[in-house]
């Protein structure tokens, strides 16, 4: 027999009992008896190797399980279980469905903000980089204004300057020049220094030609 056990699995607990029954020794018929209770309580003695004793426990067990089978309370009970099962099953189902929507509104809520937060920061940058090339602009011209506006004084002064040297070419060097001659040659004069004033307080302080700041010095006028 435990040569058998070796070629086949699981023999040697099916037969324990028959195993048991030939050792001659005090009080293992008791322990075989307890081990053919256990293998006939989980079903692993066939039928016809039942002894009277079993075969009518085993009939009884049938009708038992038949009757419990066609009882309508049973049914009912069992119905009912049935019900409960399906139900929690949908009660299941439907938390978590509701836990996933929750969590994919939550994403995309959250895809969303990220998605408005750098749409903020790209627009707010677009604003900057525009206030930026908006200032060098006015900055430009601003430049350019002051420029044309140093450029238009010192044409000014330079006219003037040319007024007063042809005005001296005409009276002649040794010339005698009256009160009246004297004070448009001051006026003149005055004029060339206001030029140069707006000049300074336009631009600043800057190199000036010298036609254009120098007045005419004729030693021969007589006052």
């Amino acid at each position: 027999m435990q040569e058998l056990g070796q070629v086949i699995p699981g023999l040697m607990e099916l037969t324990a009992d028959i195993q048991l029954k030939n050792i001659a020794s005090p009080g293992v018929d008791l322990a075989a008896e307890r081990v053919r209770r256990k293998l006939f309580e989980s079903g692993e003695i066939p039928v016809t190797q039942m002894t009277k004793d079993e075969q009518a426990q085993f009939e009884q067990q049938q009708q038992a399980d038949e009757q419990g089978q066609n009882d309508p309370s049973s049914k009912i009970a069992d119905a009912e279980l049935e019900k409960a099962r399906a139900i929690t099953a949908d009660t299941i189902s439907k938390t978590q469905d509701r836990e996933t929507q929750s969590l994919l509104k939550e994403q995309e809520m959250l895809l969303k903000a990220q998605g408005a937060a750098e749409k903020r920061d790209i627009d707010e940058l677009t604003l900057l980089l525009k206030q930026q090339a908006q200032a060098s602009e006015d900055q430009q011209k601003f430049i350019k204004a002051n420029m044309d506006a140093q450029k238009s004084i010192v044409d000014n002064l330079n006219t003037q300057a040319k007024t007063l040297e042809l005005i001296k070419d005409a009276m002649g060097a040794d010339a005698a020049v009256g009160p009246h001659m004297v004070e448009a040659l001051a006026q003149q004069a005055e004029i060339v220094t206001d030029f140069q004033d707006d000049i300074d307080l336009a631009t600043g302080p800057g190199p000036v030609t010298e036609s254009a700041t120098e007045l005419p010095h004729d030693d021969g006028i007589v006052p």
